[in-house]
C-alpha cells in the first residue's frame, strides 16, 4: 500500500489495460507516458471509494516539439519556458541560444524567455501533433 503523496507505478499490459493495486479509498491523479507521445503534467483525477475504478480511459497525444531560439541576450542569463493554462514546460538547451521542449500537448501555448534583469519576451503559438515549432525571441537593446 503506498504511502500518503507517493508514487505508484505500473505498466499496461499488450492490451493497453492497467492495474493499480492495494490503493486506499482516496482521491487520485493518474499520469501516463510512453515514448514518442506528449507528456501532460495535469493528468487525470480518479476518486477511489470500497469499490474499484473501472473504464478510466487515459488517452495519450504524439507530441510536438517547440525549438526556441533567443538572440539579444546572454544564453547563461535566460530562463525559457512554455505555458497552457496550468500546465508548465521547462526548456532544455542544446546549442548556444537554442532550447528544445520535447513531447508537448497539442494546442495553444506561450512561450517565454526571461533575463536575469527581469525582461520577459512572450509569444503566443499553436502547435500540432508530431509538428516541430520554431521560435524565434529577440531581446532589444534598451528594451525596458
Amino acid at each position: 500500500m503506498p504511502l500518503p503523496g507517493s508514487l505508484a507505478k505500473t505498466q499496461a499490459d499488450n492490451n493497453g489495460d492497467y492495474r493499480l493495486t492495494g490503493l486506499n479509498p482516496d482521491v487520485y491523479r493518474l499520469l501516463a507516458r510512453a515514448e514518442g507521445y506528449a507528456v501532460s503534467t495535469v493528468g487525470c483525477t480518479v476518486q477511489l471509494d470500497e469499490s474499484p475504478a473501472v473504464g478510466v480511459d487515459i488517452v495519450l497525444q504524439i507530441g510536438a516539439t517547440v525549438v526556441v531560439r533567443v538572440t539579444g541576450v546572454s544564453h547563461a542569463s535566460i530562463a525559457l519556458a512554455a505555458v497552457r493554462g496550468h500546465e508548465f514546460r521547462g526548456a532544455n538547451e542544446t546549442v548556444a541560444g537554442e532550447c528544445r521542449i520535447d513531447q508537448v500537448l497539442p494546442g495553444d501555448w506561450t512561450v517565454s524567455a526571461r533575463a536575469i534583469d527581469g525582461r520577459t519576451i512572450r509569444q503566443n503559438i499553436a502547435l500540432s501533433a508530431g509538428e516541430e515549432a520554431v521560435v524565434e525571441l529577440h531581446f532589444e537593446e534598451g528594451y525596458p
